[in-house]
């Protein structure tokens, strides 16, 4: 009986180490973004989101690159909704306007993404709620326990190079307790989706100087 209770006291200890551990995560699991771009757009999102600061349930994803591109080539290779699924191909399987196309506010359109685990496969219609074109595009989204706020912007440097910044802020409980389990991968389908765009834009600027 000694024995058993031992037992029962080993597994209870690692249990509970490992609620301990994980709600660490929880806590310290965002990146520390030091990009003057990204910043702007993640204070952007969370003001959007009524969110005044970033806590345990907020998850923060951000990639950025330099290119020497103009922004009309990326603008044009960005902008065609349809071709999302290309260049994006780790995070979009589709995407398609709802209603009339085009990016102002208020248009819609409807994004399949592929999330991993544990979300899957997410089907979502956003609302465009900022539209500058070649210079940032925003849409929010607030569901039952899940709010977002993506971000896409493109800025000149000064030195002559674009700057591409894919940004994304959740929050809500369900994604505070996820996100050291999704944060690196996320992290990466963002990465792979600014590497894809750029890919794209040097190919279409090719096609049309040959």
């Amino acid at each position: 009986m000694t024995t058993m209770w031992s037992l029962y006291g080993m597994i209870s200890l690692i249990l509970l180490s490992g609620i301990v551990g994980y709600g660490a995560m929880i806590l310290v699991t965002n990146p520390h973004v030091k990009d003057i771009t990204a910043v702007s757009s993640i204070k952007t999102a969370l003001r959007k989101l009524g969110v005044e600061k970033p806590a345990w349930r907020t998850l923060i994803i951000s990639a950025t690159q330099d290119i020497k591109l103009p922004v009309e080539a990326v603008w044009e290779a960005w902008s065609k909704l349809e071709s999302w699924g290309v260049w994006s191909k780790d995070t979009h399987a589709s995407a398609r306007w709802v209603g009339e196309p085009g990016w102002i506010a208020g248009a819609r359109f409807e994004q399949v993404v592929e999330m991993g685990f544990p979300l899957g496969r997410r089907r979502t219609v956003e609302t465009v709620e900022e539209a500058d074109p070649e210079r940032r595009v925003r849409w929010c989204q607030n569901e039952s326990g899940f709010r977002a706020c993506h971000i896409w912007s493109f800025n000149m440097l000064p030195n002559g190079r674009l700057r591409i910044t894919n940004t994304e802020v959740f929050h809500g409980t369900f994604v505070g307790l996820i996100k050291p389990i999704v944060a690196s991968r996320w992290e990466k389908k963002f990465n792979a989706a600014v590497s894809g765009l750029a890919a794209a834009a040097r190919e279409g600027s090719s096609d049309i100087k040959s």
